[in-house]
Parts: C-alpha cells; structure tokens; sequence
C-alpha cells in the first residue's frame, strides 16, 4: 500500500494514499541530534540514487541508531557561553556584566542537561535551567557584582531554547556597528550550532549565514521603524543561503535553519510580555504578544518566499554540482 511520510523537526506523518486517516508520531525535542539527521539524509540520498539496496539501507539505519558520536561536554559549555555572550554586546552591557553571562549561561545549561538526564517530565530540565540563572543573576546584581541582572537573564537564556524556537539578542535595540553584528552574529549561530550538534562540516557556513542574516536585519533595521521588514529581509536571506549550502555541503536545509534563527525569534519581546503579564500590566503584555506574533509571522512569510525562489533557481545549480562531482 502506498505511503506517504512527511517528517518535520517535531513530528512525523503517516498517511495512505488510499485512506484518509494520519497518524502523528511526536518527536522528542529537547535533545535531538542534528549529526543523525544529516547521516539520514545522506543514506536516503543515496537509496534513492540506487547507491545503496533496502537491506543495507536498514542495516545503515540501524547504526545511525545507536550511533553516540557527539560533540564533547567542555566544547558544548564553551559553545553555552559564546551564546550566551553575543547579546550582551547588543544590550551595550559593561565588559563585567558580559563576561557574567557566559559563566551564567553555562551553569543554566549545565543545570538543564543534568535534570533532562534524570528526568522525564516534559519541559521541566528547561524550567530548573531558567530558575538557575534567573536566581545567579539576581544574586550577582543585588551582590552588586553585576549591572543588569535583566540583561544576563535574557542572554543566559538563549542556549536553553529547544529546536527552532530560540531566543533573540535584543533586536529592537540594535544600533551597533556593522563589523561587531557580523562577528557576533558568527559566533551566536556556531555556539548554537555546537549546542544542537550539528555536524562539523556545517559549523561555519551555519555562522556565516547567521551572521549575514544579522547584518542585513540591523541595516533594514536603521531604515525601517517597523519589525516587519527587517525579519522578512533577514528570514528570506537565511532561506536563500541556507538552500545553496545544504546543496554545497550536502545536508538538510534545517540544519542551518536552526542556528541561524538564534538572533531572529523575538525572546526578549515575548519576555517582557510575560514580565509585564504578571506584574498585572495587561495592556503591556498584550501588545507584546502581538508584536511577537507579527514577528513569527514576519520571518514565516520570508522562508516561503526563500524557498518558493530557491525551488525555481537552484535545481540547475545542483544538476550542475552533481555532474561535476561525477566526474
């Protein structure tokens, strides 16, 4: 019987071409492997060119499985920190208070980690990770240690997000120069990188695209007023350029999504709403929840124009690539 299967970052679906009935199949998000994800990829390329018959396939399949190839812990604390750093920079925070949060932003991810390890409860290995470096930052300011316990909060904060979700780096203020965004737009999206594991091979391109998505979303940001503008723009370039390097690189599309979008989701505006929400400030908080949808609605609206260009432009190119790569 004919099947159709469509896999996204968070579920699975299966379905008949001869019935109407789909069963959903959720995938576990707070610690997928993007290294997997690409080995998968690359096998189903090759059984779909005949490279490879079904059994061995499944046997492939199988070692990709049980496959436990990952990033060491050191490196992913180190790639915890350098997220959590590169907002700092945007909040214009001392050279103090910015070398707090990339200790404070390892501890939250420390603290997540090891509580996902032991337990099962959805969600709540993000909750004791968020509790932790929302009491070191207060400690540190109230010590008189730190500046801004806010300012090390939502920085922190930015390696706890799960999948393609994530934090932003305080956009809305973004009146820096152009060489700083670009190097810490880099940065951001390569720690994040490290953090999801994506593989190797894919570090740098991930941060070089991340990093041109920052400029070009500060740049429109300068002109425009609005934050329409600025993630449709930088949505449609991560699109576009994260297209051309899963052709280049070989590798699916979503391993550089989700790096990349790490200077682009709204955290600081839906933070404030929920900041504002339980202080009783109802108005605040509700045009901050509207300002972030229009957000996730802005960059949404820009990956479909990305990849509606990018489905008509770049198959020659890939035809292109395959045969001289044949040859």
């Amino acid at each position: 019987m004919p099947v159709i299967c469509h896999a996204t970052m968070t579920g699975i679906f299966v379905s008949s071409e001869k019935t109407a009935t789909t069963r959903i199949f959720k995938v576990r998000v707070g610690d997928f492997n993007l290294q997997k994800v690409d080995k998968i990829n690359t096998l189903s390329r090759k059984f779909s060119q005949h490279e490879l018959t079904f059994s061995e396939l499944k046997n492939a399949v199988v070692e990709v499985e049980y496959d436990t190839s990952d990033f060491t812990w050191w490196q992913k604390w180190l790639g915890a920190g350098l997220v959590s750093v590169a907002p700092m920079l945007l909040f214009k925070a001392t050279w103090f208070d910015l070398f707090l949060s990339f200790f404070v932003g390892i501890m939250g991810y420390v603290m997540t980690q090891f509580v996902g390890k032991h337990s099962k409860i959805p969600y709540i290995s993000v909750a004791v990770g968020g509790l932790t470096i929302s009491i070191l930052a207060h400690v540190l300011a109230i010590s008189g240690i730190a500046t801004s316990a806010n300012s090390i909060i939502i920085s922190s904060l930015m390696p706890l997000v799960p999948g393609v979700p994530m934090t932003n780096s305080l956009r809305e203020e973004c009146k820096m120069q152009i060489l700083l965004g670009f190097v810490f737009g880099f940065l951001s999206s390569v720690g994040f990188g490290i953090i999801t594991n994506n593989p190797k091979r894919t570090l740098i391109p991930a941060g070089l695209i991340g990093a041109i998505a920052w400029v070009v979303y500060i740049i429109t940001g300068w002109y425009t007023h609005g934050v329409i503008m600025p993630n449709l723009l930088a949505a449609i370039v991560i699109g576009l350029l994260g297209n051309f390097a899963a052709i280049l690189v070989r590798a699916p599309v979503n391993i550089f999504y989700v790096p990349c979008l790490v200077s682009l989701v709204p955290g600081i505006i839906i933070y404030n709403s929920m900041k504002n929400f339980t202080l009783g400030y109802d108005g605040l908080a509700a045009h901050g929840l509207i300002k972030a949808v229009t957000v996730g609605m802005s960059l949404a609206i820009g990956f479909v124009i990305a990849e509606a260009i990018a489905s008509k432009v770049y198959p020659p190119f890939k035809k292109y690539l395959e045969k001289r790569r044949q040859e």
